[in-house]
């Protein structure tokens, strides 16, 4: 995520999340190349996805579209 127009994950040190600049390299819809800022070991905190919402979002897609004929 952003924060002050920098990227930024956040790591867990001595029981706390801390905020970690990172600068990161490619990235699809799903991961992101980190390049700079953690070291081997970090401890990130990974957002929850949700994985209900996307199928909802994708079964309604598939109603509202015409059926092949």
């Amino acid at each position: 995520r952003k924060r002050d127009g920098r990227d930024v994950v956040e790591i867990i040190k001595d029981g706390k999340r801390i905020p970690q600049p990172v600068i990161t390299g490619l990235e699809d819809d799903v991961k992101i190349e980190i390049k700079k800022g953690l070291e081997e070991g970090d401890r990130v905190v990974i957002p929850q996805f949700d994985y209900q919402m996307m199928e909802r979002s994708e079964d309604l897609e598939r109603r509202r579209s015409p059926s092949p004929r």
